[in-house]
């Protein structure tokens, strides 16, 4: 870590890994270099592999820990940034009420759908009564049997009374 550069730094340990890939200490480096440059996913990654070369690497496990500290630290730092940024802020306000109308308005669409349905399905029922009614009325003029004619609701009784 004496090189200025962590660029340089991270060239130096790709070209030393392509020669000796399982170079633990290659992959600490530019685990380090990572670290510096605020890479935590790819120092992270180093890491591992050092773990796989070498599952009890003490420096290793040791630097992750350091890794996963400092991962919390900046995520807790994002999230009161955030939080500061959004807090009383008109567009989460708006956003909030135009979600709450949306949610109240497809409540309202659904209520109305289920009311819609109800009064069809009483409609049909109607309509499949009278139907059956009708069909009855029509085998009994067909067996012979004799309607009642003075029922002037009853539609069989008005085709009776328009025939004569």
């Amino acid at each position: 870590m004496k090189i200025k550069t962590v660029q340089k730094i991270q060239e130096f340990c790709l070209e030393l890994l392509k020669y000796d890939p399982n170079n633990t200490k290659a992959y600490y480096r530019k685990a380090q270099s990572h670290f510096l440059k605020k890479e935590y996913q790819q120092a992270s990654e180093d890491l591992k592999k050092i773990l796989e070369i070498d599952p009890r690497n003490k420096e290793a496990l040791a630097f992750i820990k350091k890794i996963k500290a400092e991962t919390e630290k900046t995520d807790k730092k994002e999230r009161t940034v955030y939080q500061g940024i959004f807090k009383g802020s008109k567009w989460l306000e708006e956003g909030l009420k135009e979600e709450a109308e949306k949610k109240k308005r497809m409540e309202e669409e659904e209520k109305a759908q289920a009311k819609w349905k109800e009064e069809v399905e009483k409609r049909n029922e109607s309509l499949r009564k009278q139907r059956a009614e009708y069909e009855e009325a029509v085998e009994r003029l067909e067996k012979g049997v004799i309607v009642d004619t003075t029922d002037v609701t009853d539609p069989i009784t008005d085709m009776f009374l328009l025939d004569d």
